[in-house]
């Protein structure tokens, strides 16, 4: 999906539906908390397009809770015609916005996270049945995260 990504990078790649079972249909996306509710992440308060990347690892430097959003996004591996591709990671609440838009196949219509934080109790999170944008999505309560990557 083109999302005129300003610096570097022009396109994103959502992963697949189903993506921690090699994408088999009929598999749900994996459910996990933004983690380190009630501790501030520096850095991980970008909205825009292109900036997931960039609080991924900031999530992932600040909050050593193992089994969070951003760890899982960014543990995942694809290989297609033996090339590797491992830069995956938790999309911003706009990067979900335009995923939403798109609406490919085999989302759920639940809350995905963002790496998006909005304040240190919450993080960004967008309901797929309407696109909602949720600002205040408490950092310990679950919800589907698809990784992204970009190109």
């Amino acid at each position: 999906m083109d999302m005129h990504r300003a610096a570097g990078s022009q396109y994103f790649e959502a992963a697949c539906a189903g993506w921690q079972h090699n994408c088999v249909s009929g598999y749900a996306d994996p459910r996990a908390v933004w983690g380190c509710m009630g501790d501030p992440i520096p850095g991980a308060e970008g909205t825009a397009i292109g900036t997931g990347e960039q609080n991924t690892l900031d999530i992932l430097a600040g909050c050593l809770t193992e089994d969070i959003a951003a760890r899982l996004a960014d543990a995942y591996t694809v290989t297609v015609n033996s090339v590797v591709y491992e830069d995956w990671f938790l999309p911003s609440k706009d990067e979900l916005l335009e995923m939403y838009s798109i609406r490919t196949e085999g989302f759920s219509p639940y809350y995905y996270l963002s790496s998006s934080e909005k304040v240190h109790t919450t993080s960004w999170a967008v309901l797929f049945s309407s696109g909602y944008p949720q600002p205040y999505y408490g950092k310990h309560v679950e919800a589907n995260v698809r990784p992204v990557r970009s190109f």
